[in-house]
């Protein structure tokens, strides 16, 4: 499905250039449930954003079925954003303005679909993650496992290839991450792929691959 080939990501920070990412060479497949572990600074959440196109890489190819993505203009780029994948944040990136509902329909929005489209979608998407009874509530009025169901139902809404996800039960306790990670192995049944950056143990038991990442570059597969 995705294809990595001599990937390299350099920030510019003030007179210095940061290497992130140093020559990243990697596919993942359409069924794969894949965690990325690595220490702080490693390039872990910078891969994420490159694989899911949030970020184009300095030098490298990026292949989406074997199409060079790398090399397409930005409408292209976000069609296929808002088309293949679906992105779980850590700090639920949840809008404070718009209740359950509108926050999971957001991508529906931005795809086009009607207003009527969007809601149905979402609240039926909200009863699979168990929150239909708080469809109609603020992201302040709802806990921080409710959060993350809200962001993971946001993610499918578009019926997404591939859920990129960062650190997601970071900020959980052990009960709500253990809900956060059945959830994902529903999702994954359900045909769609998985890459979740984590520190988290109990996230890469749930993985079936596992790549290291440390100083830019995969050090174990």
């Amino acid at each position: 499905m995705i294809e990595l080939v001599g990937v390299t990501k350099t920030y510019d920070s003030g007179k210095n250039r940061v290497a992130a990412l140093r020559g990243v060479d990697f596919e993942l497949g359409s069924s794969d449930y894949l965690a990325i572990q690595g220490p702080s600074g490693a390039g872990k959440s910078t891969l994420l954003n490159v694989i899911g196109l949030l970020d184009e890489p300095t030098t490298g190819s990026i292949l989406l079925n074997r199409e060079c993505v790398s090399e397409l203009d930005d409408k292209r780029r976000s069609d296929l954003r808002n088309q293949v994948f679906g992105f779980v944040f850590q700090r639920f990136n949840l809008l404070p303005e718009l209740n359950a509902w509108q926050n999971v329909a957001l991508p529906g929005r931005y795809g086009g679909r009607s207003r009527r489209e969007r809601r149905t979608r979402a609240l039926e998407l909200l009863a699979d993650v168990g929150l239909q009874d708080r469809a109609d509530h603020l992201p302040a009025e709802l806990s921080g496992g409710e959060e993350q169901r809200v962001a993971i139902a946001r993610a499918v809404f578009m019926s997404p290839k591939m859920i990129l996800a960062d650190e997601p039960t970071g900020n959980l306790d052990s009960t709500l991450a253990q809900q956060i990670l059945s959830l994902f192995a529903e999702i994954h049944q359900q045909g769609v792929a998985l890459t979740i950056v984590t520190h988290e143990p109990s996230v890469v038991a749930s993985a079936r691959r596992t790549i290291h990442l440390v100083d830019g570059r995969v050090v174990l597969s």
